[in-house]
């Protein structure tokens, strides 16, 4: 639904990217941001959920789908390396502050905390030591689950 959206609205997206100036990543994630929420709130009210890692994983396939518009236009910079990432944090940021309290519960925004915890570190580790492969995973679960609270 979301990628689908941002092709099908390309000019909409094209025309938000271009405000303030045209800052690329703090435009790119508020059209992110506003996808997620839409996409949040619709499931929350039909009576659904979306798992946070689901959740995510649609953030960074949506901020790569707003970029590719972005490159495809003349008038905006083009991408440069780590933009994705910028748009991506930048989307979960304004979706965190901006989304309904009573949208997400307390387990489900803990959740993506400690996912993009774990991002973060394996994105670390593997630039530490040159490729994702070496980088360790988490397999422990949190301290709060293995102690039964």
């Amino acid at each position: 639904m979301a990628l689908g959206y941002v092709y099908s609205e390309a000019d909409m997206v094209q025309e938000g990217l271009r405000l303030e100036h045209g800052d690329i990543i703090k435009n790119a994630g508020n059209i992110v941001a506003k996808i997620l929420m839409r996409l949040i709130i619709t499931a929350r009210t039909s009576g659904g959920a979306i798992h946070p890692k689901v959740m995510l994983q649609v953030g960074m396939e949506t901020a790569i789908a707003v970029l590719e518009i972005a490159e495809a236009d003349q008038e905006l910079p083009n991408a440069e390396a780590g933009m994705v990432d910028a748009v991506f944090y930048a989307a979960v940021t304004i979706t965190g502050r901006e989304l309904p309290e009573d949208m997400l519960s307390a387990q489900e925004r803990q959740e993506v905390g400690q996912t993009l915890a774990e991002i973060q570190q394996m994105q670390g580790g593997a630039q530490q030591q040159g490729s994702p492969q070496q980088a360790q995973p988490q397999q422990q679960p949190p301290q709060q689950l293995q102690q039964g609270a």
